[in-house]
C-alpha cells in the first residue's frame, strides 16, 4: 500500500500491455483464433501497421462488432491471455528501468484493463513484483479508473505520471489531470501519439528515469 503522506514522492503509474509487457504477438494470436467465432477478419501484419496510426475507437469500428460481442471477446481474450502469460516477456530494457525507478524511491503502480491476477503472475515470473499497487479492471474509460486511483490513494496530482502506449492513455491522463509519458514501442506510432500532445514521448525504456527525475 503506497503511503500518500509523502507529498514530495513522485508516483509513476504504468499501463501494462504494450508498455511493460511485449504482448502484442500473443494477443494477435489469441484474437485471430476467435475471428471466425465472433465474425471479424484476422489481423495481419498489414493490419497491425495500419492500427499503429489509428486510435482505439477507430480500430473497434473497423471490427464492426456490436458492443455486447466486444465485451464477450474481451473476456475470452483475457482468459486465454492468462493461460499464455508464461510466453510473454517484458519490453527490452524495461526490467532494468523499473528496478532503477524503484531503487530511486518512486512509488510505482499499474493501471490496466487486463486481469490483476495475470499481471501479478507476469511480475512474479520476471522478478518484477516491486509495484506498490496493481489495479486491473474491465473498463473502456481509463480516465475514470485513473481518477479513482488518485482519489483512493490521495496522490498529489502534480507528482503523478502515467506511462502508456496508446492515444487513449493520453486521454485518460488528461481526464485525471496528470502528466502523461507516451512510449513509441507499443501499439500506436510516435507520429500518431504526437498529434495528441502528450507531455513527453520516449523511444526507449531507459529514457523514463530522466523524464521522471525532471
Amino acid at each position: 500500500m503506497p503511503d500518500s503522506t509523502h507529498t514530495n514522492t513522485k508516483i509513476v503509474i504504468f499501463d501494462f500491455d504494450g508498455t511493460i509487457a511485449d504482448s502484442l504477438d500473443i494477443l494477435v494470436k489469441i484474437i485471430n483464433k476467435q475471428a471466425h467465432r465472433y465474425g471479424y477478419k484476422k489481423i495481419t501484419e498489414t493490419t497491425i501497421n495500419r492500427f499503429r496510426d489509428e486510435n482505439s475507437l477507430t480500430i473497434l469500428r473497423d471490427m464492426k462488432l456490436p458492443l455486447l460481442r466486444i465485451l464477450f471477446l474481451a473476456r475470452h481474450v483475457k482468459k486465454e491471455f492468462q493461460q499464455s502469460i508464461e510466453e510473454v516477456k517484458p519490453v527490452y530494457g524495461m526490467h532494468k528501468t523499473l528496478r532503477t525507478l524503484k531503487d530511486q524511491g518512486y512509488t510505482l503502480g499499474i493501471a490496466t484493463s487486463n486481469s490483476k491476477v495475470t499481471v501479478e503472475q507476469f511480475l512474479k515470473q520476471h522478478d518484477l513484483d516491486i509495484f506498490d499497487f496493481v489495479i486491473g479492471k474491465t473498463v473502456f474509460n481509463k480516465g475514470k479508473m485513473l481518477a479513482g486511483i488518485l482519489r483512493h490513494f490521495r496522490f498529489p496530482l502534480a507528482n503523478v505520471f502515467y506511462v502508456g502506449d496508446e492515444t487513449r492513455d493520453i486521454e485518460a491522463a488528461r481526464h485525471a489531470n496528470i502528466k502523461v509519458i507516451s512510449v513509441t514501442w507499443g501499439i500506436n506510432s510516435g507520429e500518431l501519439l504526437s498529434t495528441y500532445n502528450p507531455d513527453f514521448i520516449i523511444d526507449k525504456p531507459e529514457q523514463l528515469t530522466e523524464v521522471v527525475k525532471g
